[in-house]
């Protein structure tokens, strides 16, 4: 899944980064709680306000982002790195990259 681009749509809506964190799944880091934190984070640093909305859980299922991305088993080459998976969550898009970098989107 990519996020969305400038000319997907008739409105062509340009999305810009506003919060990024990066991840390194070699750590004891929790990649759930980065992406809650980084959405969190856009509120805190007011680029823009954060939606009350349903858990992280029911927006994605992050075992499987995390395997797909970062599970060197089935990846041995690391030929994912350069990969993205998207995924809207409390009105943002999150974009999670296999090198690690989660990005938090939003409309301009």
């Amino acid at each position: 899944m990519d996020s969305p681009q400038s000319g997907d749509s008739d409105t062509d809506t340009h999305l810009s980064v506003v919060e990024r964190r990066q991840f390194d799944p070699t750590t004891s880091d929790d990649l759930a709680r980065l992406v809650v934190e980084t959405v969190a984070a856009t509120a805190d640093n007011g680029a823009a306000e954060t939606p009350a909305g349903p858990p992280l859980y029911e927006s994605v299922d992050i075992d499987a982002l995390f395997q797909v991305l970062f599970d060197t088993g089935q990846d041995p080459d690391n030929q994912l790195a350069h990969e993205q998976l998207s995924f809207e969550y409390r009105g943002f898009i999150v974009v999670v990259t296999g090198e690690g970098r989660i990005d938090v989107q939003t409309a301009t």
